[in-house]
């Protein structure tokens, strides 16, 4: 297997640190990529400088990739735990209270910053006219299914996301694979689930079975580490290699438009064998992250929800429209993403953060006995 291996203990200390710096990056990524979208317009042409920032700020589709990867590996690891006799209803009030401690405060700010923008600064950016890519018809869907539809996680599948927040369709899909995985664990255990008439939404919206493979590579990822929680560095880092080049292959391939949304399951595959060497063949030294770490843990998730409203209220009040690339423009971009940043690290304080406390008063409500409560994604 080419070497020593290393001890899962080990592996798992420092690679847990790295994914949660992971997930503020690729929340941060995705940020950058709307803010972009919502500040500067469409790209030109024109010098290097001016190539790298759009290509780089580019990325957002690829990041909610990395996100389900991510989610596959913690779920999993959190059904592992709960060991053969998986109590579905205990394990619902646990993802619902992570979803909704989140969403439901979500939805409200979203309308509320959305009616503000549109009347205080006009509908021009919310009805489509400077001409985004990620908001369109946000003033037209600020009514009760929008609303309802996105605290039943059914935005995009059946209604349009509430307002200008789009972003927030990956949320809907989270869910359903939340249901989706502990159907598959169950039926390999030869038992039924009542879980499984949400695998009907599979068949009438199968668009969502590819994010679903990819989650699933996250969850079979940390099964094989389950497996085989020793392996040779040597076989992890050419899985790194390996997985280096699929993303990078899928990214290219991506940038140049050749094929739709199928190539995200590379993307998927070539993430989740990197994560393989980062768990068999971690960093032998610390790696200064700590900080980008505890906001990734703390935070990621209230920066992916409400990063999109705030940066339209921002934008449709300080512009009339769309800039050309420049200094200003990339300033502008930069600033409206530290006020996103910053009012997330606030927000997660009064939602993330008091997700255990809140879980508990449920169960103890309902006669569910609590659990110390695993990191998710």
């Amino acid at each position: 297997m080419g070497g020593k291996g290393w001890a899962p203990e080990a592996a798992a200390t420092q690679t847990f640190v790295v994914m949660d710096a992971i997930r503020a990056l690729a929340a941060l990524l995705v940020v950058i990529s709307h803010v972009r979208d919502i500040v500067l317009l469409d790209w030109p042409g024109g010098g290097a400088v001016a190539r790298l920032l759009y290509v780089v700020t580019g990325f957002g589709h690829q990041a909610v990739i990395l996100f389900f990867v991510l989610s596959g590996f913690w779920i999993a690891k959190t059904v592992a735990a709960r060991g053969a006799d998986l109590d579905t209803g205990d394990y619902l009030v646990d993802r619902l209270s992570r979803l909704w401690m989140v969403i439901v405060p979500t939805v409200a700010l979203t309308w509320l910053l959305d009616t503000i923008g549109i009347r205080l600064n006009g509908p021009a950016l919310y009805v489509g006219e400077w001409g985004t890519h990620s908001i369109l018809d946000a003033a037209d869907n600020l009514g009760a299914a929008n609303i309802l539809g996105s605290l039943a996680f059914l935005q995009k599948i059946v209604v349009p996301p509430i307002g200008s927040n789009g972003p927030l369709w990956s949320t809907a899909y989270e869910f359903w694979y939340y249901l989706w995985y502990p159907v598959i664990v169950l039926a390999l255990r030869r038992r039924v689930s009542i879980l499984i008439p949400s695998l009907l939404l599979a068949i009438l919206y199968p668009a969502m079975l590819i994010g679903f493979g990819c989650w699933l590579m996250g969850a079979g990822l940390y099964l094989a580490r389950q497996r085989y929680p020793v392996a040779g560095i040597g076989a992890a880092r050419g899985a790194g290699l390996v997985g280096a080049i699929l993303m990078a292959a899928a990214i290219l391939v991506a940038r140049m438009g050749l094929v739709g949304e199928p190539i995200d399951l590379l993307l998927g595959a070539g993430f989740a064998l990197l994560l393989a060497m980062l768990l068999w063949a971690p960093p032998s030294i610390a790696l200064p992250i700590g900080p980008l770490a505890r906001y990734g843990a703390a935070s990621s998730f209230s920066l992916y929800a409400i990063h999109y409203p705030i940066a339209a209220l921002l934008a449709s009040s300080i512009l009339s429209g769309r800039l050309p690339f420049g200094a200003a423009s990339v300033g502008l971009i930069l600033a409206i993403a530290l006020v996103c940043m910053i009012v997330a690290a606030f927000f997660s304080r009064v939602t993330e953060a008091q997700t255990g406390r809140v879980r508990g008063a449920i169960k103890r409500r309902l006669g569910l006995q609590p659990r110390l409560q695993e990191s998710v994604a």
